[in-house]
């Protein structure tokens, strides 16, 4: 596979203030799946547009392989600590460790709008977002398109229009660190969870507090005993969630029956590196782990279906914040990406072979998001930078053509061995 490097044929856009990351926590030599496993940055500096000719100062700049074609990256004024791309592909949202949240036209990297958290006391603008989730709409008329629900570390919800920069709703989880929110399919509920180990569920247009998750069945379930990082709706019944955190499980919750109905040990989740595939059957978790840091599990039986290969030595394994499924229509793609070698990698659904990857990033890899159409990836870094990728779709193609060939010379080898 070919290497390439963010050249100054790229846009790239960086930062001509020296940057404060004295806060900044790297984990590449840490084993120990203690409070240091969750990333809190919070470095300040400026945005400014460097032009085509002129050459990233960066001191290390990542490269790539396969299918990642690089795009732009841009200097932000903190770590990204999430990422969503809005259900059209419009939109990219970056939620940032200092409040912010960067909207950025999706097709040109364009600057749309910046969210900044409402200022009610001088902490107010340190606070970090710490996740966000675009809503879903039909056609209807009956919702405003472009709402995004953003999770922050004192507890607060905030739902907020993109295009118009106006906050919404807003509400107050006490003595909460929200973590992890998330809008079911129809973008009729949202959920939230965090600090307290409970998973609660909103009205969305009411942002009434439905049910509040937190205990497991008697001799079967326990649910969560530490932080949560992740949460998603089931796909095809959203009374149906799953979640994870530091307790190294990951719990299946019913909201008919308010407790978590069977779960999975092993997985340390500490970040958004928890997900579910479009048919509902697959779970995708990430751990913060140089052991099976990426696995499969059957969401009826919660029993491992796969380990996918990081690496053969647990040396150049990276240790994830990140793990997700492609949403698209008929999806293609997973990816996954942390810390230890700081990389990134985007997989094959059909075969689990990588297809593409990032990696030589100076901090570990904290968010990931895919668009739906699967054209683009983006990441963010430790080192406040936001990267943009296009996916060249000719890897997935020539892997197709193999598999084809393939089960062609299968076929003939099995109709000659009849005959």
């Amino acid at each position: 596979m070919s290497t390439v490097a963010l050249s100054s044929s790229s846009v790239i856009l960086n930062d001509t203030t020296p940057k404060n990351n004295e806060n900044n926590e790297n984990h590449d030599n840490n084993d120990n799946n203690d409070n240091n496993d969750n990333p809190v940055t919070n470095p300040e500096s400026t945005n400014e547009d460097l032009s085509k000719e002129e050459k990233s100062p960066e001191k290390s700049v990542p490269l790539t392989t396969g299918n990642l074609v690089p795009r732009f990256m841009r200097n932000e004024s903190a770590s990204a600590l999430s990422i969503d791309f809005s259900p059209n592909n419009e939109f990219i949202a970056v939620g940032l460790a200092n409040s912010v949240i960067k909207i950025y036209q999706a097709s040109t990297g364009a600057l749309v709008s910046s969210l900044g958290y409402p200022k009610v006391n001088e902490e107010g603008y340190n606070i970090p977002c710490t996740s966000i989730s675009f809503r879903n709409v039909d056609d209807s008329g009956k919702r405003a398109k472009n709402v995004l629900i953003a999770g922050y570390a004192n507890g607060a919800t905030i739902h907020w229009h993109v295009t118009s920069g106006q906050a919404l709703q807003m509400n107050i989880e006490k003595n909460n660190q929200v973590n992890s929110v998330f809008y079911n399919k129809h973008g009729s509920l949202y959920c939230t969870a965090g600090s307290d180990c409970h998973v609660r569920v909103y009205d969305a247009a009411t942002t009434k507090n439905l049910y509040d998750l937190y205990a497991g069945k008697d001799g079967v379930t326990s649910g969560h005993s530490n932080k949560i990082f992740s949460v998603k709706f089931h796909p095809k019944d959203s009374n149906l969630l799953l979640s994870g955190g530091w307790d190294n499980t990951i719990q299946i919750w019913d909201c008919r029956v308010k407790y978590s109905i069977r779960s999975i040990y092993g997985p340390h989740i500490c970040g958004d590196s928890l997900d579910i595939s479009n048919d509902g059957n697959t779970i995708i978790s990430g751990s913060y782990s140089k052991e099976n840091p990426l696995q499969m599990w059957d969401f009826n039986t919660c029993k491992l279906r796969e380990e996918i290969v990081w690496a053969t030595t647990t040396k150049r394994r990276s240790m994830l914040y990140a793990a997700h499924f492609s949403h698209a229509i008929k999806p293609n793609y997973f990816y996954a990406g942390g810390s230890n070698i700081n990389e990134a990698r985007v997989y094959s659904i059909e075969t689990n072979k990588c297809l593409g990857s990032a990696y030589g990033f100076e901090n570990p890899v904290y968010c990931m998001a895919m668009s739906s159409d699967e054209k683009i990836l983006t990441l963010g870094d430790g080192n406040n930078h936001f990267y943009y990728y296009s996916i060249n779709p000719s890897a997935l193609e020539e892997e197709k053509e193999e598999i084809r060939e393939a089960t062609e010379a299968e076929n003939i080898a099995h109709y000659f061995n009849k005959h």
